[in-house]
């Protein structure tokens, strides 16, 4: 009986693996350089993750899925390298993958653009030992242990901001032909795959980052629309729905390493206890959705900046005429201000109310003013971790600056 359920299993794994579709996991959001090469070195930082996945459990040779995928920046290579290995076992077929990536990442706009080839190794077998194909009357299937390995090529590209990410990417290129050691040949078609995800905020502690995954081997496709929550920045739980196949439910805790680690090995940040201390209390009042050490640096750096403020070129123009003159209105009310988000979401609304202004208008002016930046965390969160005295003196070098 174990011996007939592999040989089902396996004959009807015939018919899957002659289309060749790569493994697909449920979490493909948090997986995706095993799919996209130009995802290496996208983080800013060393980054591994190790997936499982078991289907059909209790059922002899049911499909088990691992992979393992570890990436990081080189700076002088100008992008980064990652490796990723995945091993797939369905009854008696065994499929294992090891691709080296390399990307080239470079700024465009307000986000990142990573352009990535990956080369490697994919091999193929099936043990025929563990059938008995006299159950089954067919003579071609293998009776021993038989592999094949073939020459593999993927390529890709991957853009993210703050807010969004985006990514294409081809397995398979030359859809390479793998020989069994018993002249049996099986082709590798060619696959395309498209990731895209967002980011938003619905509370300071609360956030949803909904995503897609689709993968097509140009005669089919997958398609798998998740969305997770997350709270406080470390846990978080949601759904994936895989069109015409079923409902997965997903959940986690996310950790974020401790900035003293990053400092004890950076070669180009020198940060102080005090420092450190500020941005760490910059991490517990942002709502931002950042896990890169340079981007989270890059949001708390207002607080450990030294007047007079340098500016960007976005923000010296938010900071013209008009913009000073919104500051100067601005002002007084916040000088009356009760100091607490709260206090001072309060101030503002009621400026925007004898003025007649947007807090658009506002907040633009009021970043540039408090942060040389037009990316920060709010601008409420700013205030109140720089505290009344270093946001007037601020204020005050501002508008009182020289518009270039």
């Amino acid at each position: 009986m174990h011996k007939l359920i592999l040989l089902i299993l396996s004959i009807l794994t015939c018919v899957v693996v002659s289309g060749q579709q790569d493994p697909q996991f449920s979490q493909n959001m948090f997986n995706k350089l095993a799919n996209n090469p130009a995802y290496a070195g996208s983080n800013q930082a060393i980054s591994a993750i190790g997936l499982f996945r078991s289907q059909w459990t209790g059922f002899d040779g049911a499909p088990q899925t691992t992979n393992l995928s570890i990436h990081a920046p080189i700076d002088r290579i100008h992008g980064g390298l990652g490796l990723s290995v995945i091993s797939e076992e369905i009854a008696a077929f065994q499929n294992t993958s090891i691709n080296l990536s390399y990307a080239f990442q470079t700024q465009l706009g307000n986000g990142q653009l990573g352009i990535g080839l990956s080369v490697g190794m994919f091999q193929s077998g099936f043990d025929g030992s563990l059938l008995d194909p006299s159950q089954a009357g067919d003579n071609a299937i293998p009776t021993a242990d038989v592999t094949g390995n073939a020459f593999d090529i993927g390529a890709g590209v991957y853009y993210n901001t703050q807010d969004v990410y985006f990514g294409l990417s081809t397995a398979h290129i030359s859809e390479p032909a793998i020989e069994w050691s018993d002249g049996q040949t099986q082709q590798l078609n060619q696959h395309y795959f498209l990731i895209a995800g967002s980011y938003h905020e619905l509370t300071s502690a609360l956030s949803l980052n909904p995503s897609i995954y689709l993968k097509s081997d140009g005669s089919s496709a997958q398609l798998d629309i998740n969305t997770n929550l997350l709270y406080n920045d470390k846990f978080w739980g949601g759904l994936s729905y895989r069109i015409d196949d079923g409902i997965v439910v997903l959940a986690g805790l996310e950790l974020m390493k401790d900035l003293k680690n990053f400092s004890n090995v950076s070669s180009n940040i020198n940060l102080t206890n005090s420092d450190i201390s500020k941005i760490e209390k910059a991490l517990s009042c942002s709502k931002d959705k950042s896990k890169k050490i340079p981007d989270i640096l890059s949001k708390a750096h207002f607080l450990i900046s030294k007047r007079p403020i340098e500016r960007d070129e976005r923000a010296s123009l938010a900071l013209d005429e008009s913009g000073k003159a919104l500051l100067r209105e601005l002002t007084p009310f916040l000088e009356d201000a009760t100091w607490s988000r709260e206090g001072l979401e309060f101030a503002v609304n009621t400026c925007l109310d004898k003025t007649d202004l947007k807090l658009g208008q506002v907040v633009q002016p009021l970043k540039a003013a408090l942060s040389g930046k037009m990316s920060t965390p709010s601008v409420f969160d700013m205030m109140v971790l720089l505290g009344p005295g270093e946001v007037q003196a601020r204020l005050c070098d501002a508008t009182h600056s020289t518009t270039s």
